[in-house]
């Protein structure tokens, strides 16, 4: 009788690359093997640290180990980035330790289903300049939370390493578009707000053309974006609101006049007034906004508007308009309209299932005429009515009801 054949693949081959000592009190090894590289070879990071400290702030590491006793001493991960799990790895370990000094009473506010989730405040800097903490870029950022989606790490851990992250290296004076759209999901996931709503700003006021984010080169996490209600619907449509905060400022006075018609004009100049207003905005290449919005950001036509100059040209009543003035005010009541999304009111603003009650109360719209009352970010109608997660036509109430509150006192 024939031999069977062995059919069974060959182990990958591995090479230790680096091995990290995260707690000196270790009794568990985690080894990251990353994909493929040269040869076939996997590289291989090893981590020591304490079993107490991973199953705190992974519920797959809590059950892995529980049940299944092949893994012994050493956990296998693979097809993960070492440098992203080694920031989980610093921080759980430092939350494990600050939650292990503090006396019973004073954490019961600081733990979640009875683990550990908070850092000492003099802590946070010294594990955010740690060796490959500060200096991580973008693509391991997203690498963090697709470790954290993976292994059901505890996000709310590494919130205040991101807030870090993002003032150390996000310079919106750089004008790095594609880095601008690769943040919106990281700040979104670690709930940074203010970072989420100078970033949609951004994007709204500088961005040419239709708004999409986009991933890191190397990141094929399909997975891994906001919901389109969460980004692309609002975003589109706020870059929109933009034009039209904008035509409306350019139009106005000019609709006014021709309004008005040349029966009103005593100067004789009614029939050109308009026609050199159009035509100095046509030789900025600031109008029609149909035409140049397509093809450029807000931000450069307002600019281009920033060298309108044409002053009042007429000489009565009707035709007498100061231009320059119109035109400043546009620019002004344009840069001032959105203020980016709000975080917070996106999530108040989603329908709850236990009802509605809570629901309205915590909408927003009722402080003292005030849409951020309870925002961590300052910000304006627009933003509010923008950043909106909920059924239109509650949306639609309470402005109703906005505005008649305030018609009281006008």
């Amino acid at each position: 009788m024939a031999a069977q054949e062995n059919t069974q693949r060959p182990p990958t081959p591995t090479i230790l690359k680096d091995a990290y000592t995260i707690s000196a009190s270790s009794d568990l090894t985690i080894s990251v093997q990353g994909p493929k590289v040269d040869k076939g070879h996997r590289p291989i990071v090893r981590f020591q640290v304490e079993k107490i400290a991973v199953t705190s702030f992974s519920q797959y590491f809590e059950n892995s180990l529980r049940f299944n006793t092949k893994f012994g001493h050493e956990v296998v991960l693979k097809d993960d980035d070492a440098g992203a799990m080694r920031v989980w790895l610093i921080y759980m370990h430092a939350a494990a330790m600050y939650a292990a000094k503090r006396p019973q009473g004073e954490i019961q506010n600081e733990t979640v289903n009875e683990k550990p989730k908070k850092i000492g405040a003099e802590d946070e800097e010294s594990l955010f300049n740690s060796p490959g903490v500060a200096d991580t870029d973008i693509t391991r950022i997203w690498h963090i939370i697709n470790a954290g989606d993976k292994y059901l790490f505890d996000v709310s851990l590494l919130c205040g390493f991101f807030k870090k992250w993002y003032a150390k290296h996000v310079n919106l004076a750089n004008g790095d578009a594609d880095l601008l759209r690769q943040l919106a999901f990281p700040c979104y996931m670690f709930d940074h707000a203010q970072g989420f709503s100078a970033v949609t700003k951004w994007l709204a006021y500088n961005f040419e053309g239709h708004i999409t984010e986009k991933r890191p080169i190397g990141i094929k996490f399909k997975h891994m974006h906001l919901a389109p209600p969460d980004f692309v619907g609002p975003m589109n449509p706020a870059r929109g609101s933009l034009k039209t905060v904008l035509h409306r400022g350019i139009w106005d006075k000019a609709g006014e006049v021709l309004k008005k018609g040349d029966k009103n004009c005593h100067c004789g100049k009614w029939a050109s007034v308009c026609g050199r207003y159009f035509a100095e905005l046509v030789k900025i290449d600031a109008y029609p906004l149909e035409k140049v919005f397509p093809r450029n950001s807000i931000n450069e036509i307002l600019s281009r508007l920033g060298d309108f100059e044409l002053g009042s040209i007429g000489n009565c009543r009707t035709c007498s308009v100061d231009w320059d003035t119109c035109i400043v005010r546009a620019i002004d009541n344009t840069t001032a309209s959105f203020d980016g999304l709000c975080i917070d009111c996106m999530e108040t603003s989603r329908p709850k299932r236990d009802g509605d009650v809570d629901y309205w109360k915590k909408l927003g719209s009722d402080y003292d005429g005030r849409f951020d009352g309870q925002c961590r970010i300052h910000h304006g109608e627009k933003t509010w009515y923008i950043s909106w997660c909920g059924r239109d036509e509650h949306r639609r109430k309470l402005m109703n009801d906005h505005f008649e509150r305030r018609s009281r006192f006008i």
